[in-house]
C-alpha cells in the first residue's frame, strides 16, 4: 500500500477497523457499513483504458507521461496499482454508518 499510498499523494490508508475505531474514540457508535468494492471497481480499468487510448490519440499525455521534470505523472503509473489493488482485494470501497453516542 505505501507505494499506492506515495504515487497516490494519498497520507494513509486505513483499514475498516481502524477508521471504526477512530470514529468510536470520538464518541460515534458503529452502525452499519456497506461495501461498495464491485460497483466502484470499474472505474480504474476505464480510466487506464482512456489513458492508454489518449496517449496513442494525443501528443500531450505522451508528453506528461515521459517528461521527468513533471512531479504528478507518477500518478498515472500508480493507476495500474490501484487497479490491481482492487483486483485482489487489498483495497475496498466502503461506506460507513456512524450513530452518535
Amino acid at each position: 500500500m505505501k507505494p499506492i499510498c506515495a504515487g497516490g499523494r494519498i497520507p494513509n490508508l486505513a483499514t475498516a477497523q481502524e477508521y471504526i475505531d477512530a470514529v468510536t474514540e470520538a464518541g460515534f457508535r458503529a452502525a452499519g457499513s456497506h461495501d461498495l468494492t464491485d460497483r466502484v471497481r470499474r472505474t480504474w480499468s476505464i480510466a487506464i483504458r482512456r489513458f492508454v487510448q489518449r496517449l496513442f490519440q494525443e501528443r500531450r499525455y505522451r508528453y506528461f507521461l515521459f517528461d521527468r521534470t513533471i512531479r504528478n505523472r507518477v500518478f498515472a503509473f500508480t493507476v495500474v496499482r490501484i487497479w490491481l489493488a482492487y483486483q485482489i482485494g487489498t483495497i475496498r470501497y466502503r461506506i460507513f454508518r456512524f450513530d452518535k453516542k
